[in-house]
């Protein structure tokens, strides 16, 4: 009997040693890092979130779960959706043991950048309401935004966006409904009020000025006609302290002789005063005529104005020609 009890505390003190006496030196690199995405204190369970996939993980009595900012030790109870985790653990068949968890809060500055409108002049919105049957999306001042075309076109872009579970958590979400305005740099409105966002947009556009217009130029060759059109769109900010400007070109060529059969590789170069642009062109027809389509667009280019012109040259099957291009206005 005394042999018994002796050979039961060798075994409890050598299981013990094996969960207790874990050191996170002797391992450096955690087993995953995520977020954690479901706490279950009453069944002592954490999943995480990893770029492979989610782990369940069973946290045990001899579970370390450390507080990385401030060293202190936590307990499951402490521990939501807003943190991050770098996990040891050991493995038995498919169940995950932590050993060690060291956890970080997610911060508001975490998650900003992604929230982050991508420049100057695009405006990202963040909505959210409880459910209580209202319906943010079709809230008469978000249709009215939606389909301005004043701010459509002064405007580059205004997205609509949801809050998630952790967004709500982190910025401390508790009012509905709560709106999130953000630019390019920071948030630059908070509000419950939907006619705060309406107001928002309308000082938004006070002080600037917008001028779009298109403009069309032609020519002809022996064997080709083109028509290039340009679209663009300019924009002053800040009483013209901030100028950005969009420029859409679409050159259309077509070919005027019968055996377009034979027309292969086609490259075209066309050049201004203000820009040049070059590339491949690829065939389209439409009903009895062949056209040869390309089409740029960027940003913050030179403009080419109506009194300049465009040499274009074409190049296919070993052949080469030039023309000028004219504006109509």
């Amino acid at each position: 009997m005394k042999m018994r009890i002796i050979v039961s505390f060798f075994i409890i003190v050598f299981l013990f040693g094996c969960t207790s006496g874990f050191n996170i030196e002797e391992k450096k690199n955690p087993d995953i890092q995520g977020r954690i995405v479901v706490v279950d204190a009453r069944k002592n369970k954490v999943d995480v979130f990893t770029d492979n996939g989610i782990y369940p993980l069973k946290v045990t009595s001899s579970t370390q779960i450390i507080n990385k900012k401030t060293g202190n030790q936590l307990i499951l109870k402490d521990l939501d959706i807003r943190y991050r985790a770098d996990v040891w653990f050991v493995s038995e068949g498919d169940q995950y043991f932590a050993n060690h968890i060291i956890v970080s809060r997610i911060t508001q500055s975490d998650l900003l950048p992604n929230m982050l409108s991508s420049k100057e002049g695009e405006y990202n919105i963040y909505l959210y309401s409880k459910k209580d049957g209202l319906d943010v999306y079709n809230h008469e001042v978000v249709q009215q935004i939606m389909n301005n075309e004043k701010y459509n076109t002064i405007l580059n872009k205004i997205k609509f966006n949801d809050f998630n579970n952790l967004s709500v958590k982190v910025f401390n979400i508790k009012k509905s409904p709560t709106i999130l305005v953000l630019d390019n740099e920071n948030i630059v409105l908070q509000a419950h009020d939907f006619n705060k966002l309406l107001k928002f947009f309308k000082e938004c556009t006070e002080n600037v000025r917008v001028k779009t217009d298109q403009l069309t130029f032609k020519g002809e060759s022996k064997h080709w006609k083109a028509v290039l059109k340009e679209d663009y769109k300019e924009v002053w900010r800040k009483n013209k302290s901030s100028y950005e400007n969009y420029v859409t070109e679409k050159l259309d060529l077509t070919y005027k002789e019968k055996n377009v059969d034979i027309i292969k590789n086609v490259k075209y170069h066309y050049q201004s005063n203000a820009k040049e642009c070059s590339g491949n062109i690829d065939i389209r027809k439409k009903g009895d005529n062949f056209f040869f389509n390309a089409k740029n667009q960027g940003e913050n280019r030179e403009i080419t104005r109506c009194d300049d012109n465009y040499f274009l040259k074409i190049n296919w099957n070993g052949k080469k020609e030039t023309m000028r291009l004219k504006s109509e206005k």
